[in-house]
């Protein structure tokens, strides 16, 4: 059963995962350029968990389309639990290998949020100007 999804969530999807390698590779070069490879290790791990935290967020709310208000609560909070405890598995992990990869971990998770507030405002600039 194939699920209808509208083009709009393919492109924003598309583009988040666009801006989320982008920013990661940026920061990795830029630590192997600094001779920080520990970071830039913990950047493209954290990058790897952003993409698949996005996925599961997209299917989510795919999935949230078909479920009726009343069951959406119980849908919710296991899954969010859910990606808490990978965020907090990987940061964990990370942490034990040394404060660069935990650094760097923390950043590649945190550049899931950059690219969607930088998907967000040039949204909100693009229909400003029209």
């Amino acid at each position: 059963m194939t699920m209808s999804v509208p083009l709009e969530y393919l492109l924003f999807k598309i583009t988040i995962y666009k801006r989320v390698i982008f920013i990661v590779a940026t920061i990795s070069i830029v630590a192997l350029l600094l001779r920080h490879g520990d970071f830039a290790l913990g950047a493209v791990v954290g990058g790897l968990i952003a993409v698949a935290i996005f996925s599961l967020l997209y299917k989510y709310v795919l999935a949230l389309r078909n479920i009726q208000i009343g069951q959406k609560g119980r849908f919710i909070i296991p899954r969010a639990l859910m990606l808490y405890a990978i965020i907090g598995f990987t940061l964990f992990i990370a942490i034990t290998k040394g404060l660069p990869v935990f650094l760097g971990a923390a950043a590649g998770i945190f550049s899931l949020k950059i690219a969607i507030f930088l998907e967000l405002f040039r949204g909100e600039r693009c229909q400003a100007a029209n």
